[in-house]
């Protein structure tokens, strides 16, 4: 049955493609462009600011196909909703990822909103991700992509049974291949342009130069586990356990060994590093969000830490469905050490290509 739907555009070609399937399913089609840039990212951006030449793209793609198009300003909703929490957390001292907070706030947040005041049935986007019903429609599940080098479900995991009732990913059956070969095949304005590259809807922004910027991060001294004195750092708030990378090391010569981030003292603005990054078998997570049942303890499921990760195994400790002090909170043991779990992080658990929920790393 047609439906009319809410499609959030980048100017990309798995969005454009998505809307193409759209189309050609008979389904009502209306395009929407959320614009987040920023004048306060002038001078973090890797190149010139993108999101003008994202929004000429999304609305020749909407010519095309023959759809309505519009573009919404959620500037200052991002700003509160994404980039203030993003700063806060980083201030704090944990890794916070500005792309789930932007999928939660921004593109089902914002976007669910205005399809449902709009009277439309439901949203789509161009993620790589696959939605499951059983045979009453009313119960439904998030799964894996066809292809697992594009999945994009880490980023997907504070959405909800509800929300995927009204939620199309058109494109996630298909290979990248394949939605590159059919976009040609369809001759769309953006069949060749190549995939987008950093934070979600802004691109390029070079982190670091943002959080010295809005952090006034102070350099500091780099210390080994021993605490003796072997280097220099640019602010501890920059790093993230298990990094090897943007500070400087001045013991040892040409021949001195590689370090990696394992603790950072805020008090005596130290980051500690040592030859050996940080592991662990164990992981404890809150701000827990179940799509569906949560797991049992003992269970035995699968968790990912990071973007691009093959699951690993872990189990079950604790109860995920006991709430204290109004928190959510799961430990879990994984079958083999974990490097660099990092707070802040999201975990994301499964089992199989079903998406069971996840939470955010709090040791």
């Amino acid at each position: 049955m047609p439906k009319k739907i809410l499609l959030g555009m980048s100017g990309g070609v798995d969005s454009s493609f998505a809307a193409s399937l759209l189309k050609e399913a008979g389904h009502e089609v209306v395009g929407v462009y959320l614009r987040a840039w920023s004048d306060d990212l002038t001078g973090v951006m890797g190149g010139v600011c993108p999101w003008q030449e994202d929004v000429a793209d999304a609305r020749r793609v909407a010519a095309f196909l023959g759809i309505p198009f519009t573009v919404i300003d959620v500037r200052e909703a991002y700003k509160t909703q994404v980039v203030d929490v993003m700063l806060k957390e980083y201030a704090e001292g944990r890794t916070p990822n500005p792309d789930i907070l932007c999928n939660r706030s921004m593109k089902f947040g914002i976007l669910l909103d205005l399809a449902r005041a709009e009277g439309f049935d439901a949203v789509a986007t161009g993620h790589y991700a696959q939605i499951h019903s059983r045979s009453n429609k009313t119960f439904h599940t998030l799964h894996r992509a066809t292809d697992i080098k594009k999945d994009q479900t880490y980023f997907l995991w504070q959405l909800t049974s509800a929300d995927l009732v009204h939620i199309f990913f058109p494109i996630g059956c298909l290979t990248k291949a394949q939605v590159r070969s059919e976009a040609r095949r369809r001759n769309l304005p953006v069949a060749n342009k190549p995939d987008s590259q950093g934070i979600c809807f802004l691109g390029p922004v070079d982190v670091a130069s943002f959080l010295r910027l809005k952090l006034k991060t102070k350099c500091g001294v780099v210390v080994n586990h021993q605490g003796r004195q072997i280097g220099r750092h640019d602010g501890v708030a920059l790093y993230t356990l298990g990094q090897r990378h943007g500070f400087q090391i001045s013991d040892g010569g040409v021949s001195r060994p590689h370090y990696y981030v394992v603790g950072k003292n805020f008090a005596r603005n130290q980051l500690i590093v040592d030859v050996e990054p940080p592991a662990s078998k164990i992981l404890v997570a809150m701000d827990l969000n179940w799509i569906n049942d949560p797991p049992q303890v003992n269970d035995q499921i699968e968790a990912r830490i990071r973007h691009g990760q093959q699951p690993q195994v872990c189990q079950v400790i604790s109860d995920p469905s006991m709430i204290k002090n109004h928190q959510s909170k799961i430990t879990i043991g994984f079958a083999d050490p974990q490097i660099a779990i990092s707070p802040g992080q999201s975990v994301v658990f499964s089992k199989g290509s079903l998406i069971l929920g996840g939470g955010t790393i709090s040791e």
